[in-house]
């Protein structure tokens, strides 16, 4: 345990495979977790990291084979990355965290998110590849369409889950397309959270 930055401290997280590096700040807010990019390490966060500390419980791991976090021979799949991040979730976060993910990280978040999503309560992407037509799903399409338009109009939190709200997705089964915030779950609560 080291003292790094203004109250974040590095700590080792053993994994099984790999020893995994990461910073952790004080308690002060829901768990927010910070995925760098490809060839990066938690410190590309640090200009960040003060603002959001102030709101978050911050946690930013250095992904295996970056930063301070071990090198293996072989193992740097995206199932690897993904299992190392669910194990430190698992073991060292007491409830699902907010997910942001940069590029790689991004992706990485999104597949945590579908594969264990008990660990996640959100997820953020920035700056990653969802590109609309190659998704083969029409539910994905309409949302991710829907999410994107929502991006580039921007607003407060209350305009964005209103918006999230009105996406019309096609219903499994039906002919009849549902909003979103007609399905089973998504009142006005939910889509603020």
């Amino acid at each position: 345990m080291n003292e790094i930055h203004r109250g974040l401290v590095e700590h080792t997280f053993d994994t099984g495979e790999v020893q995994l590096n990461y910073a952790e700040g004080p308690a002060h807010g829901p768990v927010l977790v910070l995925l760098h990019g490809l060839g990066r390490r938690w410190q590309v966060f640090l200009p960040l990291i003060p603002a959001l500390s102030l709101r978050w419980h911050i946690f930013a791991p250095d992904l295996r084979g970056h930063g301070k976090s071990s090198h293996v021979a072989r193992g740097y799949h995206g199932p690897q990355y993904v299992e190392d991040i669910a194990r430190l979730l698992r073991e060292r976060v007491s409830a699902p965290a907010v997910l942001f993910g940069h590029s790689l990280g991004g992706m990485l978040g999104m597949w945590v998110a579908s594969h264990h999503p008990d660990l996640v309560r959100a997820l953020i992407l920035g700056d990653n590849m969802i590109v609309v037509p190659q998704l083969r799903n029409p539910m994905y399409t309409a949302l991710f369409s829907g999410l994107r338009g929502l991006a580039r109009k921007g607003g407060s939190v209350e305009q964005i889950a209103d918006g999230i709200g009105r996406i019309v997705l096609p219903s499994p089964g039906t002919d009849k397309p549902a909003r979103i915030r007609e399905l089973p779950g998504n009142d006005e609560a939910y889509l603020l959270s």
